[in-house]
C-alpha cells in the first residue's frame, strides 16, 4: 500500500510571532526602536508579544535607580502612547504582555506604600491594557504557544538561558539580561525520538552605551525575536535578530532606525 504524501507546509500552516523585550519606554532607544516598529509594519505578524519591561516604572521603583524619577502620569502616558502605536500597526491581531520584574515595581510600591489600592489598582489598568485589547500574564508565569513559552525571566547570569530552560523544563523565549544568548538540548520523546529544547535570550531595545547603576560597560545587545509555530504540532523555528548601529538586515532589506 502506497503511504500517503505528507502535506507541504505554507504560510497558512504556522503562526509568525514576532518579539520585544526590554524595552524600558520613556527610557528606550528610539532609534532601535525606530527600526522595530518598521519590521512590524512591514511582515504583519499573526501575533506579538511583548516579553516584559516594556515599561520602567522608574517612578515608583523601591531603589535608587541612578536617575531622577519621573511624574508618574508623564511615565505612564509615554508608555500608552507606545502600546497605542503597537495597536495600530497590529489591528485587531492578538498582543500579550509579559509582566516583567519593571512592571512588577508597581505591584511592590502598591503593596508597601498603597496597600489600601491592592487588588483595585495594578499595573495592567493603570497602561489601560483592557482597552488596547492586549492580554497579560503575571511575573514568572508562563505564555505558550505551541510548544514554545515565553516569559520575561528571573536569572540574570552568564548562563541564564541554560538556566531558564532547566527551571521550567520547556522550550522558552526569554529576555530581561539585555542580550542575546541561545542554549540547546536534545530531548528523547516518548517513542524514542528526539528533538531540540531550547532557551532564547531576546537582546533589548534601550539604550545599550551606558546605564546610571552600572559602572563601566553594560555589554547589552539590542534586537528582537522572531518566532514561526506551526498551528497543528506546535514546532516552531526560532530568529534571534541582533541589531548592529540601531539597524539589522532581513529578507533583503536594511531597517535602519537612523535612517
Amino acid at each position: 500500500m502506497t503511504k500517503p504524501k505528507k502535506k507541504h507546509k505554507t504560510r497558512e500552516d504556522v503562526e509568525h510571532i514576532l518579539v520585544c523585550s526590554d524595552v524600558h519606554v520613556p527610557y528606550h532607544d528610539p532609534f532601535a526602536w525606530r527600526a522595530f516598529l518598521a519590521r512590524l509594519d512591514d511582515v504583519r505578524p499573526d501575533r506579538l508579544v511583548i516579553n516584559g519591561d516594556f515599561a520602567d516604572f522608574l517612578s515608583v521603583s523601591l531603589h535608587e535607580d541612578g536617575q531622577p524619577a519621573p511624574e508618574f502620569a508623564a511615565e505612564v502616558e509615554a508608555v500608552k502612547n507606545e502600546l497605542a502605536r503597537l495597536r495600530a500597526s497590529m489591528g485587531q491581531r492578538p498582543i500579550h504582555y509579559v509582566e516583567g520584574n519593571h512592571e512588577h515595581r508597581y505591584v511592590r510600591y502598591v503593596a508597601k506604600r498603597a496597600p489600601v489600592l491592592r487588588g483595585r489598582e495594578t499595573w495592567q489598568s493603570a497602561l489601560g491594557l483592557v482597552d488596547l485589547g492586549i492580554t497579560s500574564t503575571s511575573y514568572g508565569k508562563v505564555h505558550k504557544i505551541g510548544h514554545l513559552g515565553f516569559t520575561h525571566g528571573v536569572y540574570a547570569g552568564d548562563a541564564y538561558a541554560k538556566q531558564h530552560l532547566l527551571r521550567y523544563g520547556m522550550s522558552l523565549v526569554i529576555g530581561h539580561c539585555h542580550r542575546a544568548q541561545i542554549h540547546t538540548m536534545p530531548v528523547a520523546g516518548a517513542d524514542g525520538s528526539q528533538h531540540v529544547r531550547g532557551g532564547f535570550g531576546i537582546p533589548c531595545l534601550a539604550p545599550v552605551d551606558e546605564a546610571p547603576y552600572l559602572k563601566g560597560p553594560t555589554g547589552w545587545t539590542q534586537g528582537h525575536g522572531e518566532f514561526w509555530v506551526e498551528r497543528e504540532s506546535g514546532r516552531f523555528t526560532a530568529d534571534v535578530v541582533i541589531y548592529t548601529g540601531q539597524r539589522f538586515w532581513r529578507d533583503g532589506k536594511c531597517y535602519d532606525g537612523r535612517a
